[in-house]
């Protein structure tokens, strides 16, 4: 025992007098032969380190959903949501009239950056799909966010299908950067997840989540090109017809009471 630690520590103090070159690689060429079996395994405990490190000081983009130049309440939650994933977090607006929207998601607690893209004022699935794959390559994000909305829902799956990785819907409580809960078999269990993918796409349940407060000042605006629309897209905007009611939207709502037949009244 007495003889294998001293090896250890040999293997150790070797490591510790490699020549580094910060500007090219971990380690040297020249110091390779040099190398022990067990130094080498310490070299690539510190190579992985180092990548986690790189890795993490990325951020997250959240899809904004926006009308009537603000950003509704799911976004907020979402916002709240990606800042429990540490590091900064971005918003990525996309429509016709977007100033209105970027200004509000920019004064939103927790926003480093709002990114807005000039498309159309009722983007598709697929033209948002886009926009946050254009996004992604210009920012290279971590995790790419949105609330488990209609929307959300639609856009984040395809997201994940293009870039290859699984996406995690109606995540109700992140543990960590890469563990998350939601919810299975109707409700009645909430699995926890832990994603291996370098690059996390996740969906938002907006109640589970506290909605932001007011930053003590504006985060930076920037602009994006829109990437170019699909001639041959198999999907277009032709109109939208909105009901209006007094009651909160169901995915919005902090409280849902359901009976009827159960409670023996009408209401």
């Amino acid at each position: 025992r007495a003889h294998a630690q001293a090896a250890h520590l040999a293997n150790l103090e070797v490591f510790k007098t490699i020549p580094i070159d910060r500007s090219k690689k971990l380690v040297s060429d020249s110091a390779l032969p040099h190398l022990t079996p067990c130094s080498m395994l310490a070299l690539r405990a510190a190579h992985r380190a180092a990548h986690r490190a790189s890795v993490r000081a990325l951020s997250t983009l959240v899809l904004a959903e926006h009308g009537n130049g603000a950003i509704n309440d799911a976004t907020l939650s979402a916002i709240t949501a990606a800042s429990k994933l540490g590091g900064a977090t971005h918003v990525l607006v996309v429509g016709k009239d977007t100033a209105s929207a970027a200004s509000a998601a920019a004064a939103v607690e927790g926003v480093s950056a709002v990114f807005t893209m000039v498309g159309e004022e009722k983007p598709v699935s697929e033209a948002l799909t886009s926009a946050v794959l254009a996004a992604h390559k210009a920012g290279v994000y971590t995790h790419l966010v949105a609330p488990s909305t209609a929307v959300g829902k639609s856009v984040m799956p395809r997201v994940a299908a293009l870039l290859d990785v699984c996406a995690l819907s109606d995540v109700i409580a992140i543990d960590s950067d890469d563990t998350f809960q939601r919810p299975i078999y109707a409700g009645n269990a909430i699995s926890t997840v832990k994603a291996l993918d370098a690059i996390k796409v996740l969906t938002i349940r907006p109640t589970s989540f506290e909605k932001p407060g007011i930053a003590a000042s504006p985060a930076p605006i920037s602009s994006l090109d829109m990437p170019a629309a699909d001639a041959d897209a198999p999907s277009w905007f032709i109109s939208e017809e909105l009901s209006k009611s007094e009651r909160p939207e169901l995915a919005s709502a902090g409280t849902v009471v359901s009976g009827g037949r159960g409670l023996k009244s009408a209401d």
